[in-house]
């Protein structure tokens, strides 16, 4: 896959601080965490993620949530630009985090300048 842009990675710096500072930054996870999820791929890789305090200790070892774990809280992606990228992160990422039983997704559609809260 191609390197986001440089102004998605700001949107997504720019939520990891201010979400850092409402629930600790122990709690906000940046692109790195893997999220297992069922269909292909099997995994994601979250701009942002919110856990929960149990996920804090299980991801000392190894930056994944796996499906038999409880899921993150919070799951945030930026759009990137590009009509494949856009049905990625609207269609298939929105129906396999639906599947994991994530509360909430945020699609930060930075075209139409748009936050979408499922």
């Amino acid at each position: 896959m191609p390197p986001e842009s440089g102004f998605n990675v700001e949107i997504a710096n720019f939520l990891l601080l201010k979400f850092a500072l409402l629930v600790g930054y122990r709690r906000v996870r940046g692109h790195g965490l893997e999220l297992e999820v069922r269909g292909e791929p099997k995994n994601r890789y979250p701009d942002l993620t919110i856990i929960g305090a149990e996920h804090i200790q299980q991801l000392s070892k190894r930056n994944i949530i796996c499906l038999s774990m409880a899921p993150p809280l919070l799951v945030v992606e930026v759009v990137s630009p590009g009509e494949i990228q856009r049905d990625r992160d609207y269609i298939a990422k929105r129906l396999q985090y639906q599947d994991c039983g994530i509360p909430e997704y945020w699609i930060v559609d930075p075209k139409t300048q748009t936050i979408l809260v499922l």
